[in-house]
């Protein structure tokens, strides 16, 4: 029998033909973006890893008051470092208390600093948030506690509901704000919502704990040390 096309079908594969080989070439040039990151992560990873080492030996992340000395002590490059620990520990918490945080709003003082701080919490929230909705849960396993994955990811019912929970993690001190956030890269919550929650919940408690814990550090100083 012969072969019935419906006109116009052999002008669609055409197209289709002419048009597959720059997928094929859309794909590849994405594995190789892909394989760059990677190892620019890599390297990335390895240099935190030989400054933490470095850090804790020198007992810098005791308190903010030797971070603080050490960013000043460098000059312009100690306050490019600053944000770039800042970013790192809001995508990976790895340094407790925040302190990179505290030490670059203690170095550089209340404007610059608190700025500082609030723009790299949120650049970093939404790499966090990004990266975890690209990799999956695999990733977000990888810095998550299973208990906390479990109980928060159990109460994400929809966008709304998660909105709730981000932005009572955001403004309630204790509550895990770094780990909603990977999960909420999980979720089917939009980026502009997921952004526009960071707005209003990350601002004040940021400013808070900044200016209690320096406040509080310096009525300590000026009463045990003067």
């Amino acid at each position: 029998m012969a072969d019935r096309r419906e006109p116009g079908e052999d002008s669609q594969d055409m197209m289709q033909a002419r048009k597959w080989p720059h997928h094929e070439i859309d794909r590849e040039r994405i594995s190789r973006v892909e394989k760059k990151i990677r190892y620019i992560t890599l390297i990335v990873l390895v240099l935190v890893a030989i400054f933490l080492f470095y850090g804790y030996k020198r007992d810098w992340f005791s308190s903010a008051e030797p971070l603080k000395d050490f960013f000043q002590g460098l000059g312009p490059i100690g306050y490019i470092l600053s944000v770039a620990l800042i970013l790192f520990n809001t995508l990976f918490p790895v340094i407790p208390g925040a302190l990179p945080g505290l030490a670059a709003y203690m170095a550089y003082g209340p404007v610059l600093g608190y700025l500082t701080v609030m723009a790299c919490s949120l650049v970093g929230s939404v790499a966090s948030f990004l990266i975890s909705r690209r990799y999956g849960e695999t990733f977000v396993k990888a810095f998550v506690p299973d208990e906390v994955f479990y109980k928060i990811q159990s109460k994400i019912k929809n966008e709304r509901t998660a909105s709730i929970i981000l932005l009572l993690a955001y403004l309630i001190p204790g509550l895990p704000d770094d780990a909603s956030t990977m999960i909420m890269g999980l979720s089917d919550m939009r980026l502009s919502r997921f952004i526009l929650i960071c707005l209003i919940g990350k601002p004040l408690p940021t400013f808070l704990y900044l200016f209690g814990v320096t406040s509080l550090v310096n009525w300590m100083i000026s009463t045990f040390l003067a």
